[in-house]
């Protein structure tokens, strides 16, 4: 539907979009991405910053501790449960918009850093890796079922970080996150990723072929993560 909307505004050359909640912003970005590498919309860079600008007005401010705070958490406002993958999904999908509209990411790193240190506070398993589900705003983690498809953004969204700030911090994430799917969630004997684990690693039963997991979530996570090693390599980070 977000691909939709943004194909049906693309005559105009303005996006406007009525957005509902944070899963149709993730797909708004992915919007942007798709349409614009594949040619089949051209985006200027004032539509794109116009995009930006409503969005993040409208979902996120910054207090004067800078602590993230979303106004339309999940689905409606009746509930203010956050969810740690949509936040680092939001980091990365946003800079892989700017890089495909040909903008720089640097004047948006206070966000960017912002929506990701909130999941690293409140949502992160420090000693285990990986992120929990959710739980409350400016709270830890109650849900701390860990899910494939919120490590698999975890990993591109460490690596984007690591790639534009050069903190290692990021990386570390990315390592111990990355060791925690290798060890637990990775299903070596049948193949695929194991929809959930407890916090210690444990699978859950639960379905494990749909259509939001190879082809989707861990698929594109591992092909994105493959080329940004390349690119921070031929860097020299």
């Amino acid at each position: 539907n977000a691909h939709r909307v943004l194909s049906d505004n693309a005559a105009s050359g303005e996006i406007t979009v009525n957005i509902d909640n944070l899963y149709v912003k993730n797909y708004m970005y992915f919007g942007i991405i798709f349409d614009q590498r594949n040619a089949t919309l051209k985006i200027s860079n004032g539509s794109v910053n116009g995009y930006y600008d409503y969005a993040n007005n409208y979902f996120v401010k910054f207090d004067a501790d800078a602590n993230l705070e979303l106004s339309n958490f999940e689905f409606n406002n009746t509930t203010n449960y956050i969810y740690s993958g949509t936040d680092i999904e939001n980091v990365w999908l946003l800079m892989d918009a700017c890089n495909a509209a040909g903008l720089s990411n640097r004047p948006l790193l206070d966000l960017y850093e912002t929506l990701y240190e909130y999941s690293l506070k409140y949502g992160y398993d420090q000693t285990n890796g990986g992120f929990f589900n959710s739980g409350s705003f400016n709270k830890p983690a109650s849900n701390r079922t860990k899910t494939w498809w919120v490590q698999a953004e975890a990993l591109v969204s460490s690596l984007y970080m690591y790639r534009v700030t050069g903190d290692r911090k990021y990386l570390s994430v990315f390592e111990k996150t990355y060791n925690f799917l290798d060890k637990y969630m990775a299903d070596w004997e049948y193949g695929e990723w194991h929809s959930d684990t407890t916090a210690e690693g444990v699978a859950r039963l639960s379905d494990k072929a749909q259509p939001w997991k190879c082809g989707y979530h861990n698929g594109r996570a591992m092909i994105e993560c493959i080329e940004i090693l390349k690119a921070v390599k031929a860097e020299g980070k």
